[in-house]
């Protein structure tokens, strides 16, 4: 697993990918079943997706990873997972896990607008399970984001990037 550093303004992140503020610390926790996995909380009450994305760019434009996904988390909302890979989403918020992209990031370098496109994520409510090992759920919302010149897109009505209803 692969801990963030500290928060930054989505458009100031999207907009230079390697700012100073982007910090990446690997191997904060060791957990096989979150290899090649990034956390966040407090996901959509502090606007965290453009740095998410941000971070998942940079993991795979460094070479740190094949292949990188997200797990974040609202605010009192959390996700318990088993020894086997099975995931269950608890508390008042959405649980989004952004799974790995369909390509690397076309534009990831210093003081130039992010793109990069493809990105799927589901989007779960409590009791709703996710399966880590296949990341997979027949539960939920699946929709996918694309970052084109530091501009988020989503392929969910009106272009909402966030499926909980306060946001």
């Amino acid at each position: 697993m692969l801990r963030m550093g500290p928060p930054s303004p989505r458009p100031k992140a999207l907009s230079n990918p390697f700012s100073p503020r982007v910090t990446i610390v690997h191997q904060f926790l060791d957990n096989p079943l979150l290899k090649e996995v990034i956390t966040d909380t407090h996901f959509s009450a502090r606007d965290r997706l453009g740095r998410t994305l941000v971070f998942m760019a940079r993991i795979l434009q460094d070479g740190k990873a094949r292949h990188i996904r997200d797990i974040a988390v609202d605010e009192r909302t959390g996700v318990l997972l088993e020894p086997g890979g099975m995931a269950t989403v608890i508390g008042a918020g959405s649980a989004y896990f952004s799974g790995k992209a369909t390509q690397n990031p076309e534009t990831c370098k210093a003081n130039t607008p992010l793109t990069f496109r493809g990105v799927t994520v589901r989007s779960l409510h409590a009791d709703e399970p996710f399966n880590v090992l296949q990341w997979s759920s027949s539960e939920g919302t699946s929709y996918t984001l694309s970052v084109e010149s530091g501009a988020i897109h989503s392929t969910l009505p009106g272009g909402a990037v966030y499926t909980n209803a306060t946001k």
